[in-house]
């Protein structure tokens, strides 16, 4: 749902990306990928899915000349678009040295940071070498419901600084949020703090459990419903969302399993170098200090795309499969199987579905929540 420029490109151009996105897909080119320079973060976040921050000053992190080696690596198997992550990326001494190379390399990178190290080199830096963007993560609209997320004090002030900084230096930078039951009542106030600075404002409500098993994180989940209201309140995502809904809803039923990009065109990275189809699916791993990219790429990668779910299994044949967020590895963490469903995400495609069904037919929010219950 996430695009470049708001603006449609011509109908003869749309087509030529179709059909180049689909040459992507059935070449398998890892076009789109992120990395993870290092678990370890200055804050604390309550609904982390790494868990305890101390802990990660103990896991192992590739050298810089490995990682550099990876980036060689990756742009010559094809990736144009890079995001480096964390934990906090820019806790790493070496950051500077490696988004230069990912820049010298061709590779389209953007950065994903809590926005608190945000420095006058570092925004110098990005202005010389302009990032897609830069994403920073706010949790309130106000230092206390920030602050009460992150678990640190004067991280609200930092984050701002932060992109004022950037703005200063004429960086690209978007917001983000995690919705959750400490912050919704303040999205309206984080899209008009994200309006102020003239900068665009992403959400998301998918907290999951933390990969070390913890289910704690699930208890800050807001309902489905909310998170759905929250989608389709805006004009502009609720445009969006009816494109969406009216171009998938006839989609084929299919037993494959994983649908997404995953294994296919994108790929994540992990600190220690162990190169995954995506960030929450660790169960199939390559490790990149004994390889090469492309090896793990065209070797135990390839094989997601190849599972198939089980017969009966409720996903193959729903309506709501589009619309719903279907995610294997989501399901995994929060019930330890890929093909036990997460009732959240089924309520969110159902609602999320019929919504969409009452706007294209003209029909009222009142209307949906009863055909709904009717079901």
């Amino acid at each position: 749902m996430n695009t470049l420029c708001n603006q449609q490109p011509p109908m003869a151009d749309r087509t030529f990306l179709a059909r180049f996105h689909r040459k992507l897909i059935d070449d398998r080119v890892p076009l789109t990928g992120s990395f993870a320079l290092t678990h370890r973060c200055n804050l604390n976040c309550v609904h982390c899915y790494l868990g305890d921050h101390r802990r990660a000053v103990l896991e192992p992190e590739m050298d810089t000349s490995r990682i550099l080696s990876v980036l060689d690596e990756i742009a010559e198997a094809g990736c144009l678009f890079l995001v480096l992550t964390g934990g906090e990326p820019l806790l790493r001494e070496d950051f500077c040295r490696i988004y230069t190379h990912a820049r010298e390399r061709g590779l389209l990178v953007s950065v994903f940071t809590n926005g608190t190290l945000i420095s006058d080199g570092i925004a110098s830096l990005f202005a010389d070498r302009s990032p897609q963007c830069v994403e920073i993560t706010l949790y309130g609209a106000v230092p206390e419901t920030h602050e009460r997320i992150t678990g640190v004090g004067g991280s609200f002030r930092a984050a701002v600084s932060g992109i004022e900084t950037l703005l200063k230096y004429h960086v690209r930078v978007k917001l983000k949020t995690i919705l959750m039951r400490q912050n919704l009542g303040e999205f309206e106030d984080l899209e008009e703090l994200a309006e102020s600075y003239g900068i665009g404002l992403r959400h998301d409500a998918m907290i999951f459990p933390r990969f070390n098993g913890d289910r704690s994180p699930l208890d800050l989940r807001i309902d489905a419903r909310e998170a759905v209201d929250v989608d389709l309140a805006n004009p502009d995502r609720r445009d969006k969302w009816l494109e969406f809904f009216l171009r998938t809803r006839n989609t084929p039923f299919s037993n494959q399993l994983y649908r997404c990009g995953a294994g296919v065109t994108n790929f994540h990275v992990d600190p220690a170098g162990m190169l995954q189809p995506c960030l929450m699916m660790s169960g199939i791993q390559y490790d990149l200090n004994k390889g090469r990219f492309i090896d793990g790429w065209n070797g135990c990668i390839a094989t997601l795309q190849t599972r198939k779910a089980p017969v009966r299994f409720p996903c193959n044949t729903c309506s709501y499969r589009p619309v719903c967020g279907f995610c294997p590895p989501f399901f995994n963490l929060e019930s330890g199987s890929e093909t036990v469903i997460s009732d959240f995400l089924c309520k969110m495609g159902q609602y999320r579905y019929h919504s969409l069904e009452r706007m294209a037919s003209g029909g009222s929010r009142n209307a949906v929540i009863e055909t709904i219950q009717e079901r």
